[in-house]
């Protein structure tokens, strides 16, 4: 019974765990997405303003 305890134990820290990596990467798209949308919006800006 303790086996059976402990190894539902470890799957639910092992989903909690891939869950918590997957926001993580979820989180770090967003934010790589944002960067390239404000880089873009920089130099767009540089650009009209030395027109």
């Amino acid at each position: 019974m303790w086996c059976l305890r402990g190894e539902a134990y470890s799957e639910q820290i092992q989903a909690v765990r891939d869950r918590n990596i997957s926001l993580h990467h979820q989180e770090s798209l967003i934010l790589g997405f944002l960067m390239v949308v404000l880089m873009c919006r920089t130099l767009l800006g540089g650009a009209v303003l030395n027109k």
